[in-house]
């Protein structure tokens, strides 16, 4: 039974060796970016193409007694078994070169007992079949050289250029030195370790007697000249992206044409290794870039980090492919959910004042990146400027779970959770995606609504010579409305909309045509600027990927100049088609409105045929002023006395903001209405009541309002659960302020914060004017849940 055992069939994979084909990687003119080797076979060589001297290196490195022993080496086992006893690991494997060749047949690199049990009886049936000759060739032709070079001539190959008939002493020395620990000893990234190793190699053939001492320290003193890792090895994230794509097919071609443009590619890795040494300061190490040819779909330039063989910033890590926070750059799908509703404009005003917002995981307030806030903001400049206030209220009207099937629309798929997890501060970047998934997300708005496929294969080439070409991926997804999408694009590329936040002539503007979108994300971990023209889509990351915050660079900063650069390399793009429907109107930029006689500019503005505005704006106001008094003119002030004044007159939710401010108001006389005396024509329609103007009460409650209800997180900070309290004057008020439960509060009537408390609460404004009469707001009454009283079940 034994012996029957040892004459068993030998696993099916030795026949494999024999029909190993490689496959060649090119771009899309031909170049070739890499030859790989697949299911991990090298170039098989022949017994007559390997010198004697590699044999015997192997054997006084690898397996002193290989002639010997049967296939397993006892006193090996044994002292194996000692040393790992003691360190209560497996820290000496014992295994001989016979039971190496076991090991890569059976493609299982555990290094359990179970597994070295079955090595060593498979390593005796072959030592039964096989000649030692067979066995050495089968290490040589399999074992494993690092940087996914499998067998002797392929290693020769990639590290010395040459085949392994070719090497010298030094050079076999070397190479036969890298398969006990390929990574450790990785020529590219340890070069010192795999000398090290080599010089290891010529003591042990110094110790069996294949070397002299004079030749040993010849031998150690030749210098080696191992290829540099890009002549071998072009755009490698690309190419494993592309072979991790092919794994699951069962034929592997001969040749892959991809849609690589090489040139592009090198020059767009040049600049991220210049940028990053500009920013080598600022703790900002790594950087990944996407190009993607907007028309087709065919990704053109791959950049997974600024240096592949770099260990030191984890260079092998794929930022195309890594899921992070985006930031801001997911703000454009938000902006467009509201205008796709119909419900909003180009010209819609926004307000960014501050709003508090209760959620699943407790309440915040928002706060724009420069910690102020922009009252009356129309919605192109919310967009451009990256303003968070205005979007979070967006998203939190159009709702998150309809962002969320927007971006899986488009590509982002890692955004996996459901909409309760991520709540309204998706819009800011709370969830993680992949750089190729934004890519393609903002390739949907360069192609006016339409999201398709990214392509990586323009053809395959199978053994027999016959081509399978890769036509452009025609199947395409309507997304957006072109009229949509071209409203996003035209603010995205609105240098004048984005100078508010980001100033002009920033790394953010070219001098064509280009949109364009940054991202920051929390402490500054991670920086992204994806921009498109109508030809090519540009994403970029910088940052770390060990995770560690940079020094305070931001998206324009860190991101922006690459962008720029690589923006500048491929020239312009054309122009973006403006769709027949938008129709282009004067408005005023404050109102979004029709202009009025009082307007002091106007701008031109895209709308839709139904949403073009009708009403004149009644922001801005002429009053007759007394030039004595400051206050709006009495009946009979002598004209002398009198100027008319432009005024920026808000609706009332603007009011605290305004008078925070100092943005000045018309200020009416005590114990006069604040119209009466006033032109019509200078009185604003909706202030007129059949005919009768209405006389304000002094100190008014803008926020909260009464009957509102609160409720406080357990985990949430409690400085970051406050509302914020806001109020108005009219008339000449003094030593006003805010007063809850018969205390005071801190802070400025127009604008206060007040940190919440469970309980009911009585809310007041007061004051004292001008004659000494007290004076008092209405009262409201509002409401704070404990997290208990929240969450106890109504029966």
């Amino acid at each position: 039974c034994c012996v029957g055992y040892l004459f068993w069939p030998l696993p099916a994979a030795l026949r494999v060796q024999q029909q190993v084909t490689s496959t060649n990687i090119l771009d899309r003119d031909g170049r070739l970016l890499r030859t790989v080797r697949p299911n991990g076979q090298g170039i098989p060589v022949a017994a007559a193409d390997i010198d004697p001297f590699v044999l015997e290196a192997v054997v006084a490195v690898e397996d002193r007694h290989f002639y010997q022993h049967p296939g397993i080496n006892p006193l090996s086992i044994v002292r194996a078994l000692v040393e790992n006893t003691r360190a209560g690991a497996v820290v000496r494997g014992g295994s001989t070169l016979t039971m190496q060749v076991a090991r890569t047949l059976r493609g299982n690199q555990s290094r359990t007992l179970y597994q070295k049990t079955r090595e060593a009886l498979l390593a005796v049936r072959l030592e039964a079949q096989l000649s030692k000759e067979d066995i050495l060739l089968l290490w040589l032709n399999r074992v494993y050289f690092g940087n996914q070079i499998y067998g002797i001539e392929a290693a020769a190959s990639r590290y010395f250029g040459k085949s392994a008939i070719d090497l010298n002493k030094a050079e076999a020395s070397f190479l036969v030195g890298l398969p006990q620990r390929p990574n450790a000893f990785n020529p590219y990234t340890n070069l010192d370790a795999a000398v090290q190793r080599q010089h290891h190699v010529l003591d042990a053939l110094t110790d069996t007697g294949v070397l002299s001492s004079n030749e040993r320290e010849t031998l150690a003193a030749i210098p080696l000249s191992v290829l540099p890792a890009d002549n071998t090895f072009k755009a490698p994230h690309f190419v494993n992206y592309i072979l991790q794509k092919k794994d699951h097919a069962d034929v592997k071609p001969a040749t892959i044409r991809t849609t690589l443009h090489l040139p592009l590619q090198e020059e767009i890795e040049a600049l991220a290794r210049v940028h990053l040494k500009r920013l080598g300061n600022e703790r900002a190490t790594n950087a990944a870039v996407l190009v993607i040819e907007n028309s087709t779909g065919h990704i053109l330039a791959y950049v997974g980090s600024a240096d592949f063989w770099n260990t030191h910033t984890e260079g092998q890590n794929d930022g195309v492919l890594m899921q992070r926070q985006p930031g801001s750059a997911l703000k454009p799908f938000t902006y467009a959910l509201a205008l796709a509703s119909g419900k909003y404009t180009p010209a819609t005003i926004l307000p960014d004042i501050a709003i508090h917002i209760p959620e699943a995981g407790g309440a915040f307030s928002p706060m724009n990146y420069d910690k102020k806030f922009h009252g009356p903001v129309p919605f192109r400049t919310a967009l451009a400027s990256s303003y968070n206030v205005p979007a979070v209220r967006l998203l939190r009207e159009q709702g998150t779970e309809a962002l969320l099937d927007l971006l899986h629309d488009t590509g982002v798929s890692s955004l996996q959770k459901g909409a309760a997890h991520y709540g309204v501060g998706l819009t800011l970047g709370n969830g993680e995606v992949q750089l190729i998934e934004l890519a393609s997300a903002y390739a949907m708005l360069a192609n006016q609504g339409l999201s398709r496929g990214l392509v990586t294969t323009m053809s395959q080439t199978d053994l027999s010579g016959s081509t399978t070409l890769h036509a452009a991926d025609t199947t395409t997804v309507k997304v957006l409305s072109q009229e949509t999408a071209y409203l996003i694009t035209d603010i995205l590329q609105d240098p004048e909309a984005r100078a508010p936040a980001f100033g002009r002539y920033g790394p953010l503007e070219m001098p064509f045509p280009a949109a364009v979108k940054t991202g920051t994300s929390k402490d500054y971990r991670d920086n992204w600027a994806v921009g498109y023209t109508p030809q090519h889509t540009v994403a970029v990351w910088v940052g770390n990927f060990n995770g560690s915050p940079m020094r305070r660079v931001s998206g324009v900063s860190g991101a922006g100049p690459l962008y720029h650069g690589i923006m500048a390399l491929l020239g312009p793009g054309g122009t973006f088609a403006i769709p027949e429907k938008l129709k282009t109107v004067e408005i005023c930029p404050v109102s979004g409105h029709r202009p009025g006689q009082a307007c002091p500019g106007i701008k031109k503005e895209f709308f839709l045929p139904h949403a073009i505005p009708t009403d004149t704006c009644t922001v801005h106001q002429i009053w007759d002023i007394d030039k004595r008094s400051g206050f709006v003119a009495l009946p009979g002030t002598p004209k002398k006395h009198i100027t008319p004044t432009r005024f920026t007159v808000y609706p009332p939710p603007y009011e605290a903001w305004a008078a925070t401010n100092g943005i000045a108001q018309p200020q009416h006389p005590a114990g006069t209405p604040s119209v009466a005396h006033v032109a019509a024509q200078q009185v604003p329609n909706d202030q007129r009541h059949n005919g009768q103007t209405t006389m304000p009460r002094q100190l008014q409650i803008l926020y909260p309002k009464a009957g509102m209800t609160f409720q406080l997180d357990p985990v949430l900070k409690p400085g970051f659960q406050q509302i914020h309290l806001q109020g108005t004057s009219h008339g000449v008020v003094s030593d006003a302020k805010w007063w809850i439960n018969e205390s005071p509060v801190s802070g400025p009537i127009q604008s206060a914060f007040w940190q919440l408390e469970a309980g009911q609460h009585t809310i007041e404004l007061r004051g004292v004017d001008q004659e000494g009469h007290a004076l008092k707001s209405l009262p409201i009454s509002i409401r704070v849940l404990s997290y208990t009283e929240a969450h106890t079940p109504a029966f």
